[in-house]
């Protein structure tokens, strides 16, 4: 899954895209790795960092120019990347290793390699950049039933202390996470049960977990939990006046999403997307959603072959219009 939205500012992490500021003076891939963290300053430059899940490496592209200029070379089935807030680093969760790459900002040479307890998908740092949070999910590597593959009995969030660069505990969650967020004011984690087939996972549960956790980040322990199914997937989440956190907007099951009130854990109904014509519907349904920065309207993906992105006013009320190819990177500033 790849989420893809847009910020102005600071470099802000997603799911296998990173929006970040380098130098403009970047006209290489030579010059982009030793570049790419020197000149913050001045004119700074909006720069893509995009994982390669089939390849063996992250690139950099320059979104004015459509063009690679840089490269982070050896990374194989890269999932989730994030950043340091000071572009000192880059973290990227590779599958294959079932590690966190710590990549240096300057040199974008990989420095350290992290073990995790299992699989690793996104990649989430606190807002203080203390901590970093990986959602593990299933490792598929159980063979005593080949040539049917199963999982391990493992999944769940790990917490690395990004000062020691260690992991220093693992929250478990039997069956695994895949879609995972923290709060706008850092103070939680929100994460939804992966979606798998509990009879070919053999991985020590019973039924599928259709379930959205959210952990207290002081303590690293769950603090409440509400049920949806199919598991949330993806999520965006919303904030009040004051910094704390408001919703949480879940993709589940079909073109649409609910909405869970954080301080009542009430969960709506389902708000439908506008409805296409089945040809051009996708059977995953809507797969991606955002919030605006000024947190007035949401933005999210249906998985379809032509229309890609609606908006939705602040009342999240069903109505919304297809937004062009050009348009969707104007998500704050042309809002029916």
């Amino acid at each position: 899954m790849t989420n893809n939205q847009v910020f102005r500012g600071a470099l802000t992490a997603l799911t296998g895209i990173l929006l970040c500021t380098v130098s403009p003076s970047l006209l290489a891939a030579q010059e982009a790795n030793a570049a790419v963290y020197a000149a913050m300053k001045g004119n700074p430059k909006l720069r893509l960092v995009q994982t390669n899940f089939a390849g063996d490496a992250v690139s950099i592209i320059d979104p004015a120019t459509n063009k690679v200029v840089g490269e982070i070379p050896g990374i194989e089935m890269a999932h989730g990347i994030s950043v340091a807030k000071d572009n000192s680093r880059i973290y990227v969760a590779q599958e294959s290793t079932a590690s966190l790459l710590v990549v240096d900002g300057k040199t974008l040479q990989i420095t350290k390699q992290i073990p995790l307890s299992g699989s690793p998908n996104l990649v989430q740092p606190t807002p203080d950049g203390k901590t970093i949070y990986v959602s593990i999910n299933l490792r598929w590597n159980v063979v005593s039933n080949f040539p049917q593959l199963q999982a391990q009995p493992s999944g769940g969030i790990d917490v690395v202390d990004v000062a020691s660069l260690e992991k220093i505990k693992t929250i478990s969650i039997p069956g695994g996470i895949h879609d995972m967020y923290v709060t706008p004011d850092g103070k939680y984690v929100v994460a939804g049960a992966n979606r798998n087939e509990i009879p070919a996972c053999k991985c020590g549960i019973s039924e599928p977990g259709n379930v959205g956790y959210v952990i207290d980040a002081k303590n690293n322990e769950i603090a409440w939990t509400w049920s949806m199914k199919p598991a949330p997937s993806p999520m965006a989440i919303s904030k009040k006046p004051d910094g704390s956190t408001d919703k949480i907007y879940a993709q589940g099951e079909g073109h649409g999403f609910r909405v869970i009130d954080f301080d009542t854990h009430v969960v709506s109904s389902l708000i439908k997307l506008p409805d296409i014509a089945p040809a051009l519907q996708n059977r995953g349904g809507s797969h991606g959603i955002g919030i605006t920065s000024d947190q007035k309207n949401t933005a999210g993906q249906q998985r379809e072959k032509q229309c890609r992105l609606r908006v939705f006013a602040a009342g999240l009320e069903a109505a919304g219009r297809c937004l062009s190819q050009r348009e969707r990177c104007k998500l704050a500033d042309d809002q029916p």
